[in-house]
């Protein structure tokens, strides 16, 4: 009997206020937009020790009302504090921790009496889930020609082992951003491998953010991670225009004599990229049946109508679609959805976006 694919997609749709507002510039919208998927699994910047209980569980005594309840005055163990500091994931899923204290270089600017702070390198402590020190390495920043400073370093919450090479180490992923003259910025994320509870080895540096991993597994023990990472530039269309781009690389784990092997690229115009707040991505991935599919939305025209009008009372295109492609583990485009985008009753505009995708076969 033939099978069919059925895609399953839960689209999120947020309606703007009734209340009317000067829409953001590309450039911000897309500041915006990547904040959210960076911050995804990265935890803000908290001073102090990190302290872990279980399961952040408070145990009661709650035998009978003449029992004082049982309050826990010491955790299960704690790290030492630093400037930042979050959680990572193994390729089983067990959870581990860092601490990361940056090192600066402050400059004084006579013209404007102000002195600015750049970062120059960082102190990281890996701890395993017993909260054992399980790597400690130290990395130097130098900015080369264009760059103004370095003002974001954060560590990618996923661990892998045998994804940038082969060897049995866990490896670290850093990624960071550079200021310009341009004011465009530029940003690249560095690996490291955990060769020693005080030792790290430098593997190499990918341009982007990591910003997707999927460690689609075989079994319970092989690890098989798909990643993928996102940069950001001008080019030029066919028409000779200069347009502003996202572009999600996805690699393939390493493999013997080669490193972590770029498969596809995927190119999504900004103009047409699908925003609706935090629950819309321009890439989304999963796997069904240990294969991978890739969805990409977007709108079929521009959202807005850049015209005279765009930041005092801004039109919206008309008879708009919003359009999701599915493509294979191949990268082949095996469906294309169009949605009409209709607007929604007491709302200003109304943004489709996609939030999560799923596949399901049937019969």
């Amino acid at each position: 009997m033939k099978r069919l694919m059925s895609i399953g997609i839960a689209a999120a749709v947020t309606a703007s206020s009734a209340i009317a507002a000067t829409p953001l510039s590309m450039k911000d919208r897309f500041e915006q937009t990547v904040a959210n998927l960076r911050a995804t699994g990265f935890s803000d910047v908290h001073p102090g020790a990190l302290t872990v209980g279980q399961g952040a569980n408070w145990r009661k005594a709650t035998a009978n009302s003449t029992m004082r309840k049982a309050v826990r005055t010491e955790p299960d163990g704690s790290i030492d504090s630093g400037s930042n500091w979050g959680s990572l994931y193994t390729p089983d899923d067990e959870e581990w921790f860092y601490t990361m204290n940056y090192e600066y270089d402050h400059f004084y600017n006579e013209d404007i009496d102000y002195t600015y702070s750049t970062i120059t390198g960082a102190d990281i402590v890996i701890y395993n889930a017993s909260l054992e020190q399980a790597g400690r390495f130290q990395i130097t920043l130098d900015m080369t020609q264009g760059d103004t400073g370095i003002n974001y370093v954060a560590i990618a919450p996923t661990l892998s082992k045998k994804f940038f090479n082969i060897n049995d180490a866990y490896e670290v992923m850093v990624y960071v951003h550079c200021t310009t003259e341009d004011y465009s910025g530029r940003d690249f994320t560095e690996v490291y491998s955990l060769t020693g509870s005080d030792t790290a080895t430098y593997v190499e540096t990918f341009d982007g953010n990591q910003v997707f991993a999927l460690n689609n597994q075989l079994d319970a023990y092989s690890e098989n991670f798909t990643m993928a990472f996102m940069r950001d530039g001008y080019d030029y269309d066919a028409d000779g225009n200069s347009k502003y781009y996202l572009y999600y690389d996805v690699y393939k784990k390493a493999g013997y004599g080669t490193s972590a092997q770029l498969m596809h690229t995927f190119v999504i115009d900004y103009e047409l990229f699908a925003g609706a707040g935090n629950y819309a991505l321009p890439f989304l991935c999963n796997a069904h049946n240990n294969q991978l599919y890739y969805a990409i939305p977007y709108y079929e025209q521009p959202f807005w109508v850049y015209n005279e009008n765009y930041y005092t009372d801004p039109d919206v295109t008309e008879d708009n679609h919003f359009i999701i492609d599915l493509y294979d583990s191949d990268f082949n485009l095996i469906h294309t959805t169009s949605i009409p985008m209709e607007g929604k009753d007491n709302a200003l505009w109304s943004f489709p976006g996609m939030g999560q995708l799923f596949i399901v076969t049937r019969n």
